[in-house]
């Protein structure tokens, strides 16, 4: 692939801002398919545990969850704040076990514990408690820096198959959890607009039999080890009609067009199973 068949920002005003912003940037309208914080505690698993502190009688309730690992995204600014939530650093970890994937949103010094699973696979296992709030097909976990929330390595036989939902199946509302094979792909590159606060982008045509998917990866998304006929999952992407427009992915028609940036994943996949 020619370097210079890349031509990042082609079509966008970057005078007036038109350009995509990654979810990881500040003064952006928040997505909906981040934390909702608003949303109630899953009540199908739920159970309650005594703070540390035995002087403060409130109990909050958390939840346990053993899996693999998926992914990891390491230190990057907060995005979404709610109510309950106070927050200067974060990172996350995406877990599945069976059919079930979570993600695992560590918060303030519990980062810290990110550094050691930067290169983590689906050879380690983790167990996580923490505070859950159920997604539209993942739940999401809350990790703090004290007790009784932790996440430790564990000793188990764990394999987490993806499921996926079609390329034509994707709307604005929708959360994507897809799978597909790596057809084209350019470049990473580095994209500075206006602003001054400049990210990676990468794209990607992912195929699922006769549909195409248009991948945009941000930031520490971006990898330049995936390439054609790689077999991608991508969980908790959301769709997006920016596209970096490159001459080789000119003659392509998409059915879809989604991204992934911090809060979404990206692994690969070995017959029916992430590896």
């Amino acid at each position: 692939m020619e370097d210079d068949a890349i031509e990042f920002g082609q079509g966008y005003d970057f005078e007036s801002g038109a350009y995509p912003t990654p979810p990881n940037r500040a003064a952006v309208e928040p997505d909906p398919h981040l934390i909702d914080y608003n949303k109630p505690i899953s009540p199908d698993r739920e159970r309650k545990v005594k703070q540390a502190d035995d002087s403060d009688d409130e109990e909050i309730r958390l939840d346990t969850f053993r899996g693999i690992v998926l992914g990891v995204s390491p230190e990057h600014d907060p995005r979404v704040f709610g109510n309950d939530v106070d927050a200067d650093r974060a990172a996350n970890i995406f877990l599945g076990n069976g059919t079930e994937f979570i993600r695992v949103s560590l918060w303030n010094d519990a980062v810290e514990n990110v550094k050691e699973y930067l290169d983590a696979g689906p050879e380690t296992v983790l167990e996580v408690q923490g505070k859950t709030n159920k997604q539209d097909g993942w739940t999401d976990y809350h990790i703090f820096d004290e007790s009784p929330y932790h996440i430790n390595e564990v000793e188990d036989d764990i394999i987490f198959k993806a499921s996926s939902i079609g390329a034509k199946e994707i709307t604005a509302e929708t959360p994507v959890i897809t799978t597909g094979s790596v057809i084209d792909r350019t470049l990473t590159r580095e994209v500075t607009p206006d602003d001054g606060s400049p990210f990676k982008a990468q794209a990607f045509v992912i195929a699922q039999n006769n549909e195409k998917v248009y991948l945009n990866a941000y930031d520490d998304k971006t990898n330049e080890e995936i390439t054609r006929q790689n077999e991608l999952c991508v969980l908790i992407g959301w769709p997006d009609d920016t596209e970096f427009v490159t001459s080789e992915l000119n003659d392509y028609e998409f059915n879809a067009k989604i991204k992934a940036s911090n809060y979404s994943c990206i692994c690969t996949i070995d017959g029916e199973y992430i590896v």
